[in-house]
């Protein structure tokens, strides 16, 4: 079973942000797809944009602070 991840900045009603929702809709079912988002918790993404609410067993969230931060890559790889 392939796997597909779409990383995005944040998950917030946007362009990007509906096209890759878009994406997790009508995705294959034989392919397991997620969307990690680098900033926000999973409550407040989903608190913050209703629609993801089917979709949050698909969501990866890394909490990232601003600017460059070393021990999100950290725990992201240790994560994989």
């Amino acid at each position: 079973m392939k796997t597909i991840i779409h990383v995005v900045q944040h998950l917030s009603p946007g362009g990007l942000e509906t096209m890759v929702l878009n994406m997790l809709s009508f995705s294959d079912p034989g392919y397991r797809v997620f969307v990690c988002s680098m900033e926000g918790t999973l409550q407040h993404i989903v608190n913050n944009w209703a629609h993801l609410v089917p979709f949050k067993h698909q969501i990866i969230s890394l909490n990232k602070p601003q600017g460059i931060s070393y021990s999100t890559i950290k725990k992201t790889t240790l994560s994989l």
